[in-house]
Parts: structure tokens; C-alpha cells; sequence
């Protein structure tokens, strides 16, 4: 059977109506690569502070545990897994440690 051009297009259509597969494995890549460069940034912008002498300051890592904290939050309402829920619960409680310590570093200047 000969399919026309109008019913090529259709079936495409209709099998890409979920999203291609293909952009949407590229954009977990790319998401997993921009968490993971965002810690080691993160990591050596502290290293480098802490090297020139300069206290501990937690905004980067506010920044990085807030990223994490929804990351595994959205993962968890969407997959129900316990190690998401603990993962999401653990850096949240980091995030809120952090910005005690920075308001309390803002409070003490």
C-alpha cells in the first residue's frame, strides 16, 4: 500500500504527539551536566575563598542545594519513590540550615 503525503504527515504527527524522544533524552543530559557544573563551581568558588582566607560563605550553596531540593521534590511527586521524598526532604533542610547561617552572617557584620 502506498501511503499519500497528507498520510505520512499524519501518522508522524500522530506518533510524536507525547514529544520526541530523542530532545526530550538530550534535555535530561543537558539538565544532569548543568547540575553537576553548577557543584563544581560551586565547590571551587568556596575552595578558592577559603584559600584566601575568607570565611565560609553559604549563598553558593544555597543556590546549589535549592537547584537539588526541587530537582528531587519534582522527582519525587512524580515517580512516589522514598529515596526521592528523603533525597528532596535532606537538601531542603540544607537549604534552610544555609540560609539561617547567612542571615545570621548578615545580622553579625
Amino acid at each position: 500500500m502506498i501511503m499519500t503525503k497528507e498520510e505520512i504527515l499524519e501518522k508522524s504527527r500522530s506518533e510524536s504527539k507525547g514529544g520526541d524522544y530523542f530532545e526530550g533524552e538530550v534535555i535530561r543530559w543537558a539538565s544532569q551536566y548543568s547540575m553537576i557544573s553548577g557543584w563544581v563551581f560551586c565547590l571551587l568558588i568556596t575552595l578558592l575563598d577559603l584559600i584566601r582566607g575568607k570565611p565560609y560563605n553559604p549563598a553558593a550553596f544555597i543556590v546549589c542545594f535549592g537547584m537539588s531540593f526541587v530537582m528531587f521534590l519534582l522527582k519525587s511527586i512524580k515517580l512516589k519513590k522514598k529515596h526521592e521524598i528523603v533525597t528532596a526532604v535532606l537538601y531542603g533542610v540544607l537549604v534552610v540550615l544555609n540560609i539561617c547561617v547567612y542571615i545570621i552572617k548578615g545580622f553579625a557584620a
